[in-house]
């Protein structure tokens, strides 16, 4: 519906259509900067409408994409490109308001010779007086061009730092003429002008698209006072207050010093009848930073009969020169104190540290990440020469950083790298692998070298994931030889015992002498027996490394065991020339232990020692051993070992004699069996005068069980941790956990200092409590059989003393509450870490 103005008088209906009139004047001035700044922006611009079509595009646009107008208009932006930027890009449209407008994103494109490319694309929002999204303005900027972007930030402001001195001269010629007038004071207005050429201006109007005003930045009380001072009789203001009438625009008592001075003034009006401050008569200089209109400058006099003089109005202009000026400087100042901060955080983030060297001056300087990664303090620039920097390079690395040297010496131009490790100068002796990558400088192109900048990057996790590489490549291949060697030794060992399996009881068909079938009979089982021990062999190897080696816990009569070893060895000997004995033992020895291991690996050497022995004796036996430790060991009087075959005797495949029949696993077996029952082996020889071979295992007294799969009254529980005769003094901790990589943890943590019962569920946790009363219970929540809960309440019925500490998984609030209310005595969550040894130690010394 359309206004009714019919109860307005003429003189309103006029003021009405000025006002109209004004408003058309602007906004075609308006509509025309923004058109002329679109078509000419250096970079690809376009408008897009709030739904994502693109409506308009520059003429940098068509050619950077190598598309015709026709062919980029209607695109809608925002169903093209991944998932992810689409949505992106819809979220931060509708995320613009007049105040927040603008949004950066980066944008995938594919160019039309089919190439990926990343742009940067800032995009400004068009907002209506009512607030409503018009259209988009978007400039895309190429990442890979940014770094020239910069460069050229730099290059500008040497332009303007130049273009800055030449007017700085200008001014100053121009208020020394000034000076010899009576109006004005030369020491003042110079002393304004270094003012505003060294400061930050905020006395300045800045241009608000979202809302089409003018607004004040944050003014600076000092600039005006100063200004006051040598134009006692007028008054300087940063901002406008309100006009009485247009008349003192039209009578001069406003003067605004611009091409369009209706326009200027419109603009003006408006912003004056928001203010609430009366004024007179007021001067408006423009700002043009990098030839953009910024704002204006502006003073202000109460009294409207005091003109502004032509010398006045000069004085201004220069000074709004000198205004601009510095505007520019101070807004590429921050761009490039932004660029250099990326710069340095990229820098220090990815260990890169930049160092320059003076060649005539001998001297090293180095930025301040580099510094205080090697101690310095902040701020101290140390002496550092040539020499001193190779002292600090690792010998075997100083004749690459020679030869680096040498090619600067000899003028050679580009890019020198070398990798280097550098000593640490904290006394440790500690080096650190550095990628050093420079280049040389001269003052002119035919002058010797004078100067060197470079960078030190820090390669030392990448060389250590280097060598950790290698060391698993090496294993890798180390792992393969040896497969190959088991398949080739296995193929001919097995063969052995089989051919004469098959082909004697082929004989042994056709025999009929008694006295012959006997032997065939005997050379078949013997090799049979050899082919079942390879056999075994076998298998215990490929549990070994599976990490499956079965261990079965029980109390063990040593001497009576040794026994048995004794006489079955004396019926294995064929050589009566050789004496096997059980010659050293204690009155009575019984220890837990694993029956089965311990005679196998005895055997095993007794079996060596018959091999290797043609005369004498074989002796073997047991003594207490320093350490709390039992000392096994079986002594001939062979043929001895050399020194150099000690170390290498325990390993797989090996055999010193290759015409002797076996596999090679046999001691490689007894090493890993001894290693899991806590102890030690080894061998002394002499070559020529026989060898001992020897183990060691711990001994305790009782029937403590502390490893994994031990039978505690018929209930198997882990095998029990190395431990000595003072164990009995240790405390005993019941841990109940179904999960045997847990209970390793337990076990790696406790061992040392208790002894350790393994329960695998809830139900042997309270048999193994009765059978052993232990000091402290580590009890699992969840368990098959029984869980945590019911076994604590069964254990209470027997002892309301031992202290019962939770362990499980559960986390919350509910479930503590419920564990301190079930009978525990505390709560551990896990994963456990080293502090459950003084839980532990808390709760044992509690009892106490």
């Amino acid at each position: 519906m359309p206004n009714d103005y019919n109860h307005l008088s003429r003189e309103e209906l006029l003021v009405l259509l000025e006002k109209s009139e004004t408003e058309n004047r602007r906004l075609k001035s308006s509509q025309g900067f923004l058109s002329q700044g679109f078509d000419h922006a250096p970079l690809p611009t376009i408008r897009i409408t709030p739904e994502g079509i693109v409506e308009e595009v520059n003429p940098y646009t068509c050619d950077f994409f190598g598309m015709p107008r026709e062919t980029l208009i209607g695109i809608n932006v925002l169903n093209n490109g991944p998932e992810e930027q689409i949505q992106s890009a819809r979220e931060n449209i509708a995320r613009l308001t007049p105040r927040d407008n603008t949004f950066y994103q980066y944008v995938c494109h594919l160019t039309p010779t089919q190439q990926v490319v990343y742009y940067l694309w800032c995009n400004v929002g068009i907002f209506d007086p009512e607030g409503k999204l018009q259209y988009i303005i978007s400039y895309c900027m190429p990442k890979n061009l940014q770094e020239n972007f910069a460069k050229e930030l730099r290059e500008q402001a040497l332009v303007n730092l130049k273009i800055e001195q030449e007017n700085q001269n200008i001014i100053t010629d121009v208020l020394h003429i000034l000076a010899q007038q009576d109006t004005f004071s030369c020491e003042n207005i110079l002393q304004l002008v270094n003012s505003h050429y060294h400061t930050e201006f905020s006395a300045v109007f800045r241009y608000e698209e979202e809302d089409l005003s003018y607004h004040m930045k944050d003014y600076a009380i000092q600039e005006a006072s100063a200004l006051n001072k040598f134009l006692p009789q007028m008054k300087t203001y940063g901002f406008f207050s309100r006009s009485e009438t247009l008349e003192h625009f039209r009578q001069g008592h406003m003067k605004v010093v611009y091409s369009d001075e209706n326009a200027a003034h419109s603009v003006f009006m408006d912003f004056f009848r928001a203010q609430q401050v009366h004024f007179e008569s007021a001067l408006a200089i423009p700002l043009f930073v990098n030839n953009h209109f910024h704002g204006f400058l502006a003073a202000i006099r109460e009294n409207y009969d005091l003109r502004w003089t032509e010398n006045e109005i000069s004085l201004y202009q220069l000074f709004a020169k000198v205004v601009a000026l510095n505007i520019e400087r101070i807004i590429i100042q921050k761009k490039l104190d932004r660029e250099n901060r990326l710069t340095t955080l990229a820098l220090e983030r990815s260990e890169v540290y930049s160092w320059e060297y003076d060649i005539e001056h001998d001297f090293f300087y180095n930025n301040e990440a580099l510094l205080k990664r090697y101690g310095y303090p902040t701020g101290q620039q140390p002496l550092f020469d040539a020499q001193m920097f190779i002292d600090h390079v690792h010998s075997e690395d100083q004749e690459a950083i020679l030869k680096a040297y040498e090619k600067i010496n000899r003028g050679q131009d580009g890019d020198v790298q070398a990798r280097i490790r550098i000593r640490r100068p904290d006394g440790t002796f500690r080096y650190e692998w550095f990628e050093y990558r420079f280049m040389t400088l001269r003052k002119h192109a035919n002058d010797p070298v004078n100067y060197v900048i470079g960078t030190g990057t820090c390669i030392d996790k990448f060389k250590q994931n280097e060598y950790a590489l290698i060391r698993a490549k090496q294993a890798a291949e180390e792992s393969n030889r040896l497969k190959s060697a088991f398949l080739a030794n296995m193929s001919h060992e097995i063969r052995t015992p089989l051919n004469a399996i098959v082909g004697f009881s082929g004989v042994l068909a056709n025999t009929v002498d008694e006295a012959e079938k006997r032997e065939y009979v005997s050379i078949i089982e013997n090799n049979n027996a050899l082919l079942l021990q390879l056999i075994g062999d076998i298998l215990d190897l490929s549990k070994i490394e599976a990490g499956t080696l079965e261990f079965s816990y029980s109390e063990v009569d040593l001497n009576g065991m040794l026994d048995e070893i004794e006489q079955s060895a004396r019926m294995r000997q064929k050589n009566h020339e050789v004496e096997i004995r059980f010659e050293e033992r204690l009155p009575e020895c019984s220890v837990r232990t694993d029956r089965q291991r311990i005679m196998q690996v005895i055997n095993n050497f007794l079996n060596n020692a018959m091999k290797f022995t043609p005369a004498g004796s074989i002796r073997f036996g047991y003594r207490p051993h320093e350490g709390n430790l039992l000392y096994f060991y079986v002594s001939d009087t062979g043929c001895g070992i050399a020194p150099e075959n000690h170390d290498k005797i325990f390993g797989r495949f090996v055999k010193l004699n290759t015409f002797e029949q076996g596999s090679g696993l046999g001691l490689s077996i007894c090493e890993s069996i001894v290693h899991s029952l806590g102890g030690e082996i080894g061998v002394d020889s002499t070559p020529g005068k026989g060898a001992t071979f020897w183990f060691t295992i711990p001994y305790r007294h009782g029937k403590l069980t502390v490893h994994s799969n031990v039978a505690v009254n018929g209930i198997t529980g882990p095998e029990p941790d190395p431990c000595n005769t003072a164990d009995t003094e240790k405390p005993i901790l019941l841990i109940a956990e179904d999960n045997d990589s847990n209970y390793k943890l337990f076990e790696s943590l406790l061992k040392k200092e208790y002894l350790l019962i393994h329960a695998w569920d809830g139900q042997q946790a309270v048999q193994l409590f009765h059978d052993n009363r232990p000091h402290l219970i580590l009890m699992d929540i969840k368990m098959p059989v029984m869980d945590g809960y019911e076994a604590t309440i069964e254990i209470r019925k027997s002892s309301q003393t031992v202290p019962i500490i939770a362990v499980t998984a559960y986390a919350f609030a509910e479930d503590e509450a419920r564990v301190l209310r079930s009978g525990f005595d505390a709560y551990v969550s896990k994963p456990i870490n080293a502090s459950i040894r003084d839980i532990v130690r808390l709760h044992l010394n509690k009892q106490r």
